[in-house]
């Protein structure tokens, strides 16, 4: 997706929800606006996920962490960190 959008002066990218290694449309079509909080500008526009949309992501990721196993993507946060998960 990724679609740079014209809003206001200032060029916003556009974005779809990041599933299973691909960025899918999401939330019915309705976007929420991101917004810098020191100026108060929209800088990116983000899918209104919906439950069905979650639940639509879950239903494609979990063949993959049944063969694979959670453990191997557990703790995504502390990985990025360059942490060990405990």
């Amino acid at each position: 997706m990724n679609i740079s959008a014209k809003h206001s002066a200032i060029e916003v990218e556009v974005h779809g929800n990041f599933v299973d290694g691909r960025e899918i449309e999401a939330g019915a079509g309705q976007m929420l606006d991101v917004r810098n909080p020191a100026t108060g500008d929209v800088i990116a526009r983000i899918p209104n996920s919906t439950a069905e949309d979650i639940d639509r992501a879950m239903k494609r990721r979990a063949p993959r962490l049944r063969r694979q196993g959670v453990g191997r993507h557990g703790h995504p946060l502390a990985r990025a960190a360059g942490q060990s998960p405990r």
